[in-house]
């Protein structure tokens, strides 16, 4: 076993997606001409549209499984354009999207337990759909041109919504009739949220084989109308090949929130900590090692990264996990916190096995910081670097770059 715990692989992740790309714009509902007839786009936008923009049906399936714990199914389908807009920007709108998510819990398992004792969990770990029909995502990209002394900037920015539609039809219902039903769909609840992510980059080339890169990722997501919690799979996490390495996913926060359930000895971890807002942020620096056999390339890297996730309403049964500016005290113990000073930090090192087509990335993670004050230490968040064991150190298998 890996650190400490009793099984190495304690959750799966499985996507399958297909893309259908038509090399033409197709309006089929005239909805652009008619934005850019009511003044809401421009000539301009709407020519590049036109000339520039390619169409798109996708399709995916996803798997979610915490082993012994819960399984989450989601299919998707989408219909939008992709729109290069110049050789730096793309634009890709989803005009149409639909979700259908099903959660199976395994009976009497520790998240069975769980999932009884905490709202914001039973009400975002269910079956449901996430729909948009005239609007469902738009996702904006900025790749910057590499500068003499080789810095780059990058930046994604994702808007998400959900329900609008569905929304404006049941509220428009309810007002003719008189009556408040909720729609659903075979019994089945349709989401309503919005979600904002972004997330920049600064890359730094000091030679072929050198590059520092750094990373700023911010996203808030709000319920509305009748949903009282986004879906699971919509809200943030932190920790993970991808986050901050020192956690393992969905192991971090929120707030200065700390699971007691993870310090039972003996058993698998439990790890399903989400919120509606997140902070991260990560620095790394990649070195080429060495060329086995001319093969493929093997570069080593140390990072440092840190962040967290915060509930933006109070809950109950996670005390201190909401976003907060100030401290607050009750019984000599804190319950919330200026959110800064709640972010967990982790440092490690790694290494890039990179074979052109695919890169093969191992890191092995270290916490520096706790979220929270530490009891066992005195209520310090860092950590003595000469207390850090084997067992504290996390390992994180992935495919590809982490930004």
């Amino acid at each position: 076993p890996f650190a400490g715990q009793k099984d190495l692989i304690n959750s799966l992740d499985f996507r399958l997606q297909g893309d259908l790309y038509f090399p033409r714009f197709a309006d089929y509902f005239k909805l652009w001409r008619g934005l850019k007839g009511l003044g809401f786009t421009s000539e301009k936008f709407y020519e590049t549209m036109r000339q520039k923009a390619t169409s798109r049906f996708s399709s995916s399936y996803n798997l979610l499984e915490l082993l012994g714990n819960y399984r989450l199914q989601f299919v998707n389908v989408t219909y939008g354009f992709d729109i290069p807009v110049n050789l730096n920007k793309r634009l890709s709108i989803n005009h149409f999207g639909v979700d259908f998510i099903v959660p199976d819990i395994e009976p009497n398992s520790r998240f069975d337990s769980v999932l009884q004792q905490q709202p914001f969990l039973q009400n975002s770990f269910k079956t449901q759909f996430i729909t948009g029909f005239l609007f469902r995502d738009l996702t904006y990209v900025f790749t910057g041109s590499t500068s003499p002394s080789g810095g780059s900037w990058f930046f994604r920015g994702n808007f998400d919504l959900s329900g609008l539609e569905v929304w404006a039809a049941n509220a428009s219902y309810n007002a003719v009739s008189g009556q408040s039903p909720d729609f659903k769909l075979f019994k089945v609840d349709f989401s309503h949220y919005a979600k904002l992510e972004l997330d920049g980059r600064r890359y730094w080339q000091f030679s072929p084989n050198r590059l520092l890169a750094a990373r700023l990722d911010a996203g808030i997501a709000r319920p509305y109308y009748h949903s009282e919690s986004v879906p699971y799979v919509k809200q943030f996490f932190v920790g993970g090949p991808n986050s901050i390495r020192g956690w393992y996913a969905r192991a971090l926060g929120p707030g200065l929130y700390k699971d007691p359930l993870n310090d039972i000895p003996g058993s698998r971890n439990l790890f399903y900590q989400a919120a509606d807002f997140k902070i991260e942020f990560n620095l790394e620096y990649r070195f080429l090692l060495m060329r086995p056999l001319n093969l493929f390339n093997l570069y080593g890297a140390v990072f440092l990264d840190g962040g967290n996730i915060w509930t933006l309403e109070p809950d109950s049964n996670r005390i201190g996990s909401q976003l907060a500016f100030r401290r607050e005290m009750k019984d000599n113990v804190i319950v919330q916190d200026n959110f800064l000073r709640e972010f967990g930090i982790g440092t490690g090192f790694g290494s890039r096995w990179d074979f052109t087509y695919f890169v093969f990335r191992l890191d092995l993670g270290l916490p520096l910081r706790n979220n929270y004050p530490d009891p066992e230490r005195g209520n310090k968040y860092w950590r003595d670097v000469s207390e850090l064991r084997l067992k504290d150190v996390v390992l994180n298998l992935g495919l590809g770059y982490p930004f």
